[in-house]
């Protein structure tokens, strides 16, 4: 399934995507929606629950208001990566890491995910750096080239063009990235977190950690 059809008011949730929760064996959703309210973060734990085999989710939505305090953000990510290991492109309307993270990053799940296509029309956080480690940590295959959606034209696609704190975003990710492939080719040196830590090594299960 590549398309769903949303209704304009209501929960388009509840009343759309809930019932497709049914479909165990779902490989990809793409729905378009305007004018309706944002997709939650426990909207989105509970689509990785009902979806083991996804590999490809879009949630291309204009929301009726502004980001809420549900938007998505460290649990549902948590949930994707450890619940749909064959996931290999998101793509959501605005995703948001707090600040009651960064104190506790080491205690997040350590992944060897394949995901690599991963974009979000507008992204905030406290802190780029330690946002940027965390995704790193569930996601380590990201590919930000391109950055920008390519399943339809511009003009339809919510937020087609980069969001400045996701490019900002991106461009960390990039440096981890790339401070791994060098240390992985010196296998004698560990790169440092910024909270002195060497990275765990990866595995493939792990929870949130409390607030």
């Amino acid at each position: 399934m590549t398309s769903h059809p949303v209704p304009q008011e209501g929960s388009y949730v509840e009343q759309s995507i809930r019932p497709l929760m049914k479909l165990r064996n779902l490989l990809s959703l793409t729905v378009h929606a305007t004018n309706v309210p944002q997709v939650t973060e426990a909207e989105l734990v509970s689509m990785a629950d009902a979806w083991p085999l996804l590999t490809t989710l879009r949630i291309l939505e204009t929301p009726a208001v502004g980001p809420g305090d549900a938007e998505p953000g460290p649990a549902a990510l948590v949930a994707l990566a450890s619940r749909c290991p064959n996931l290999e492109v998101l793509q959501l309307r605005s995703c948001y890491i707090p600040k009651s993270v960064f104190s506790r990053l080491t205690e997040y799940p350590v992944f060897d995910h394949p995901l690599k296509t991963v974009f979000f029309s507008t992204f905030r956080t406290d802190d780029y750096q330690y946002a940027a480690l965390l995704f790193d940590r569930l996601f380590p295959h990201l590919d930000f080239e391109p950055q920008t959606p390519t399943d339809g034209p511009a003009n339809t696609l919510p937020g087609y063009s980069p969001h400045p704190s996701w490019v900002q975003l991106c461009a960390g990710v990039r440096a981890l990235q790339m401070a791994r492939r060098y240390h992985e080719e010196r296998p004698g040196i560990s790169p440092r977190q910024p909270d002195g830590n060497a990275p765990a090594g990866r595995s493939a299960s792990g929870t949130v950690p409390d607030d």
